[in-house]
């Protein structure tokens, strides 16, 4: 999570999706899970992990 402030959760996804990423967990080329997976996932409703997605 970010320091020096309180996380938003969408914040947390996208922090765990880098850590994913980093981990190779996603290799080179690979589409992420659908959003329902991911949702279910981490927890949260589907627009909160369609929002860190996006640029």
């Amino acid at each position: 999570m970010r320091e020096g402030k309180r996380a938003t959760r969408h914040e947390g996804v996208v922090d765990e999706l880098r850590r994913a990423i980093g981990r190779e967990d996603y290799g080179e080329g690979s589409l992420l899970p659908v959003e329902a997976e991911l949702a279910a996932r981490y927890g949260v409703w589907r627009g909160m992990v369609c929002r860190p997605s996006r640029p």
